[in-house]
């Protein structure tokens, strides 16, 4: 099944994950409205009932940073988490997935989750404290994203 950020015309299903939640929505050409969530500016998809405000959303549905739990830097998402610790840990994903196929020889995939917690286990993280870390050294998510390596368009 394809995972869509938005509407895509002629497909034949789409599916979105909240990035807080991890709660599962699944249809037929639908978009992440219609599963009772929202998409913020900065393309994350979480369900309403973590939307910080009541803030209306723009004519393309999206909602502004200002309503987004992920871009107020009061949760995260894994993906982007994980590219954060890479960059500023210097523990490659390799090293990760090597021990987590120490455990389980058939693994394929490294799941962003996985990295994110084995790499805060290894440097004694807990999430308030790496939220804290991120709050103090980016003033907005577009800050959060320029380091990532996401280029924004003006």
């Amino acid at each position: 099944m394809k995972t869509r950020m938005c509407f895509v015309a002629n497909s034949s299903s789409s599916s979105f994950i909240c990035a807080i939640c991890g709660e599962k929505y699944e249809g037929w050409d639908i978009c992440p409205s219609e599963c009772d969530c929202t998409t913020c500016v900065n393309g994350h998809i979480f369900c309403n009932e973590h939307k910080i405000s009541d803030e209306e959303e723009n004519e393309e549905c999206e909602c502004p940073e200002s309503a987004c739990p992920l871009c107020q830097f009061q949760d995260y998402d894994n993906e982007e988490m994980a590219q954060y610790l890479e960059k500023t840990r210097g523990v490659t994903r390799n090293e990760v997935f090597e021990s987590v196929k120490a455990v389980n020889k058939r693994r394929k995939v490294l799941h962003d989750e996985e990295y994110v917690t084995f790499v805060c286990k290894k440097f004694d993280l807990t999430d308030d404290m790496l939220m804290e870390e991120i709050r103090s050294k980016f003033k907005t998510f577009r800050d959060f994203g320029k380091f990532l390596g996401r280029k924004y368009y003006d």
